[in-house]
C-alpha cells in the first residue's frame, strides 16, 4: 500500500505549477525593473546565518519566527532568515559602509516558523527595498509611492494606505515609566486593540487610572487622514504636555501631506496602535491593503536605529511584500502565450541552425521524439518545423 504521507507537504508549504511559476518569475522580474528604474541596486542576502548576526537588533518577534539549525562544520547555531531587511541593513552598514544616500532591493526566499496570517504561507518569496542616509520626510515618500507602484503594477485592485507612528507608543510608554512586564503586557493589548486587557492592567494596580484612560483613548484613534488633528486633539491636551508627541505627530502629517501629492488616487487612512514592526521601528510605519483583506499585503517603515548595532547607525526606511501573496492578489506577471513549434529530432545541422535561430528569436521550439506519434504533436504545441524544398520552415499544424 502506497505511504500517502511521503506526498504531504508541511503546512504553509506549498509548491507551484509552471503557468504560476513563471508569471512569478514575470512579476519578480517587472517589479525589479521597476526598483532599478527609480536607482535601487540589487543585493543577494544568504539564506542561512549565524543567529547572533542574523537577529542582531531586530527584537523578540523575529526570534520566534526563525527556525535554528546546528551548523555540523562550527557547531554554531544559525538562523534561516525569517526577513531580510535586517539582513540588508547589516549589508549598508557592515559591507557597503558609506555615508552617501544608499538605495538597495531584494528579493528571495524566507521562512517563518508560524504563518503570518490564519491559512497563510511559512515561505514568503519577500521582495523589498530600503533607502539609507535619508532622514527627512521625502525619503519615507519615495518609498511608500514605490511601495504602491508595484502594487499597482501587479494588477492589484483598490489600495487603501495606512500611516502610523511608532513614536507615539514610545514616548508614553517612557513618560509613564511603566516597568518592563507591564510595558510588554500592554504593547500586546493594543496591538490587539484590547480595551478590556488595558483596563486589567489598570485594576491589577499596574496602570495608573490616567494612563489607562490615555492608552485605552489611543486604541479609538484611527481614521482617514484627513481627521488625523482632531481625532489625535486629546494627545495635544495631556498633562503634563509631551512635546514629543507633538513633534511625532507633526512628522506623520508631513508625510501624509506627501503622499497626498505624490498618490493622489489613494484612500489613506491612519492608525496610531498599528504596532507590527515596534521592534525595530523608530518612526513612520505604513501599510497597503486591498479591498476585502485583514491582512497588509505590503509594510514598512523608517528603522534609524538598527545599523548601531553594525557600528554605522544612519537613517533608513523601506518596505517589504510577499511575491505569493501579490501574484495571486493582482493576477500581475501575466505570461504572453507563445507559438509552440514542434521540430523533429535529428542531426542534421541545418536542422540545427534552424532551431538556434528561431529560439534566439525568442520563439519556443520543443524535441518531437521518435517514439512520439503524429497526433501526439497536438498536445505539444500548435506550428511545426518541417524541411521543404531543402529548407527547413515553420508551418502551423493541420487540425
Amino acid at each position: 500500500m502506497m505511504n500517502l504521507n511521503r506526498w504531504v507537504l508541511p503546512e504553509g508549504v506549498e509548491e507551484l505549477l509552471p503557468d504560476e511559476a513563471w508569471r512569478m518569475e514575470m512579476l519578480r522580474s517587472e517589479a525589479l525593473g521597476l526598483l532599478s528604474s527609480s536607482g535601487y541596486e540589487l543585493v543577494v542576502p544568504p539564506l542561512i546565518e549565524y543567529l547572533d548576526s542574523l537577529l542582531t537588533g531586530t527584537g523578540e518577534d523575529l526570534e520566534i519566527q526563525t527556525f535554528k539549525v546546528i551548523d555540523q562544520l562550527s557547531g554554531r547555531t544559525m538562523g534561516v532568515r525569517a526577513d531580510m531587511t535586517p539582513q540588508v541593513a547589516r549589508i549598508d552598514a557592515h559591507t557597503i559602509k558609506n555615508d552617501k544616500v544608499s538605495r538597495l532591493c531584494y528579493v528571495g526566499p524566507t521562512l517563518t516558523t508560524r504563518p503570518q496570517a490564519p491559512a497563510g504561507t511559512r515561505e514568503p518569496l519577500q521582495l523589498g527595498a530600503e533607502l539609507f542616509g535619508c532622514p527627512s520626510p521625502e525619503g519615507d515618500g519615495e518609498v511608500i509611492q514605490l511601495m504602491v507602484d508595484i502594487l499597482k503594477m501587479s494588477g492589484a485592485g483598490s489600495i487603501h494606505l495606512d500611516l502610523a507612528h511608532v513614536g507615539v507608543v514610545r514616548q508614553l510608554m517612557a513618560k509613564a515609566d511603566l516597568e518592563a512586564t507591564t510595558q510588554a503586557a500592554l504593547f500586546d493589548a493594543l496591538r490587539r486593540k484590547s480595551e478590556p486587557d488595558i483596563q486589567l492592567l489598570n485594576r491589577e494596580g499596574l496602570l495608573s487610572d490616567h494612563w489607562s484612560e490615555c492608552f485605552i483613548g489611543l486604541v479609538s484613534m484611527h481614521g482617514p487622514i484627513e481627521q488625523l488633528t482632531e481625532i489625535t486633539a486629546p494627545l495635544s491636551t495631556l498633562e503634563p504636555p509631551i512635546r514629543a508627541v507633538d513633534e511625532v505627530l507633526t512628522t506623520l502629517k508631513r508625510v501624509a501631506d506627501l503622499v497626498s501629492v505624490l498618490l493622489p488616487d489613494i484612500a489613506v487612512g491612519f492608525d496610531l496602535t498599528e504596532l507590527r514592526g515596534y521592534r525595530y521601528e523608530t518612526g513612520v510605519a505604513f501599510a497597503a491593503y486591498l479591498e476585502g483583506e485583514g491582512e497588509a499585503i505590503a509594510r514598512g517603515g523608517r528603522y534609524d536605529d538598527i545599523g548601531e548595532v553594525f557600528g554605522h547607525p544612519r537613517p533608513a526606511t523601506g518596505f517589504s511584500t510577499d511575491l505569493r501573496r501579490l501574484l495571486r492578489a493582482g493576477g500581475g506577471g501575466q505570461r504572453a502565450d507563445l507559438d509552440v513549434i514542434c521540430a523533429p529530432y535529428g542531426t542534421s545541422q541545418a536542422l540545427h541552425t534552424a532551431i538556434l535561430k528561431l529560439k534566439a528569436e525568442g520563439k519556443r521550439v520543443v524535441y518531437v521524439m521518435p517514439e512520439s506519434s503524429p497526433q501526439s504533436m497536438k498536445t505539444i504545441g500548435n506550428h511545426q518545423l518541417i524541411e521543404m524544398d531543402g529548407k527547413w520552415q515553420v508551418i502551423p499544424l493541420q487540425e
